[in-house]
């Protein structure tokens, strides 16, 4: 199976905690102030200028793993929650009213702090982040609950990743009911998953088992029909799929890779697995695409290597901009790749999610 970006990051996260514990390493900070001033920003002569909120998940050791309230209005940065230590914020996911987060995190070591005990989601309220509850957790070794996706009717999907009794690798979608803690397994071998405006469908990339192909699709969350909407040779990855805010297309990350075009295909043969962004000695920049859902021809939206390796995007809420983040900073685009701005330095990064206006 083809393993996403936070696949790989889970499975460094297990690495990483399981050291931090062993060594109890602790990095203490006596700065308790939560509103920081932005870095500086790289802007072109046709620059975008964003005005509302963007909620981002900042990678960093304690105390810098953390989610990030990012105010464009004000160019104001405010701390919403930081990771305890021994823990590792992996993901986050948006109510659809924008007051609420659920978070993956990752927990490790003797020293736990509750509620964070068990490595899986939970949920918070964002004007009250110290009273997060367990949503669904676990305690098996190796296995990883990811890309938490709050959905229209409040529900939550996420990904189930690990180690299945044969010793392969399995992700499989799930769908958990806040009102009847409830959960059940929607379909397996999957990774990105991202939910339709309307939370009927879901698109995600699939690894097709014979060519070893990657397989940008679009799927009914409640049925089998299930389409393919664009298709990877072995040395391109395809990544980070998100609807448009109007269901009119599929937008995604691309990476190609032609240094590895020899080498790529027997790997991916032997080893049965395609890893995103996973190029040996080096890191491969990708660029934003889009596929109509209704079928058709991609479209590049952005070329060349500036942006770096794309991570996250999502859209605001009038559909007009899409904000990402990749490993050379924070950016933003209109919706056809457009006036390409960037608005934050720096590898620190790692998910996005656009705060709708309270007047939306």
């Amino acid at each position: 199976m083809r393993l996403s970006h936070r696949m790989l990051a889970a499975l460094s996260l297990a690495v990483g905690l399981a050291i931090a514990a062993l060594l109890q390493f602790v990095v203490l900070s006596d700065d308790d102030e939560t509103a920081t001033s932005p870095p500086a920003t790289r802007q072109a002569a046709d620059a975008l200028t964003p005005t509302g909120t963007l909620l981002a998940l900042e990678d960093g050791a304690f105390p810098d793993n953390k989610i990030t309230r990012i105010d464009f209005t004000t160019n104001s940065e405010t701390t919403v929650f930081t990771a305890p230590m021994n823990t590792r914020i992996i993901d986050f996911a948006l109510s659809p009213d924008g007051s609420e987060i659920v978070i993956a995190i990752g927990v490790a070591g003797r020293e736990r702090q509750p509620p964070f005990t068990l490595s899986g989601l939970y949920r918070l309220p964002l004007d009250a982040p110290d009273d997060a509850v367990p949503v669904v957790t676990t305690d098996e070794t190796g296995v990883f609950l990811l890309d938490p996706l709050w959905s229209p009717d409040d529900a939550l999907y996420y990904v189930r990743f690990g180690v299945d009794e044969n010793a392969e690798l399995v992700a499989d979608l799930l769908r958990y009911d806040f009102a009847d803690d409830a959960n059940a397994v929607i379909f397996s071998d999957l990774s990105s998953p991202r939910l339709a405006p309307d939370g009927s469908s879901v698109t995600f990339i699939r690894q097709n088992d014979d060519t070893f192909e990657q397989e940008l699709t679009v799927r009914d969350i409640t049925g089998d029909d299930e389409r393919i909407l664009f298709t990877a040779d072995l040395v391109t990855d395809i990544d980070l799929p998100l609807f448009s805010p109007d269901g009119a297309w599929v937008y995604f990350s691309l990476a190609r890779d032609d240094a590895q075009a020899s080498g790529t295909g027997l790997a991916a043969h032997l080893l049965g697995v395609q890893t995103a962004r996973a190029h040996p000695g080096h890191i491969v920049a990708s660029n934003w695409w889009r596929v109509p859902i209704d079928g058709g021809e991609a479209e590049a939206l952005t070329t060349g290597d500036a942006m770096g390796a794309i991570v996250f995007g999502d859209f605001d809420d009038a559909g007009d901009v899409l904000y990402f983040a990749t490993i050379n900073g924070l950016f933003a685009m209109h919706a056809d790749g457009s006036d390409l701005t960037q608005l934050r330095a720096g590898n620190r990064f790692l998910s996005v999610a656009w705060v709708a206006d309270d007047d939306s």
